[in-house]
């Protein structure tokens, strides 16, 4: 088994937390802990992202998975995707995902309600973690690879 670098133990370890966090509840509403676990967030919750507000964080996601796929594949059939993107992606999932803990309301049911957010669940942790590990994965990736083109004397 190869040596795997700090960047690379980092970003397993951001897929695993984010995959751990999908079966767990996300944010709590006066009427209770959002019914719907993360998972269903992440397949439903693009169909609110657009309302702004706290709904609008769900969009930290294909900014993360983007991150992913910079750091997983950097280089693609007709572009090299520089090191810098991967990071910036990463620290504007983290910016975004966080914006949630700020907010005052929610609109979690299909009658289009704001509900007051009264508190946050394990698989809202899970997904902060996740993103946090990534930025510090990309961030760390950066140096490493830096380090690695400089030519040895």
């Amino acid at each position: 088994m190869p040596d795997l670098s700090l960047s690379e133990k980092l970003l397993g370890l951001s897929l695993v937390l984010y995959i751990v966090c999908l079966p767990f509840n996300t944010f709590c509403v006066p009427t209770g802990c959002s019914d719907w676990p993360a998972w269903v967030t992440l397949l439903f919750g693009w169909i609110l992202a657009g309302s702004g507000g706290a709904n609008a964080t769900w969009l930290a996601n294909p900014l993360l998975f983007l991150g992913w796929a910079g750091m997983i594949r950097p280089d693609w059939r007709y572009f090299s995707v520089p090191r810098i993107i991967p990071a910036l992606l990463a620290y504007a999932a983290l910016a975004l995902a966080v914006s949630f803990f700020f907010a005052k309301t929610v609109i979690s049911n299909e009658a289009g309600l704001a509900r007051p957010v009264t508190g946050y669940e394990t698989g809202y942790w899970g997904w902060i973690a996740s993103m946090v590990c990534f930025a510090l994965c990309a961030t760390v990736h950066l140096f490493e690879r830096a380090h690695e083109d400089k030519p040895i004397p």
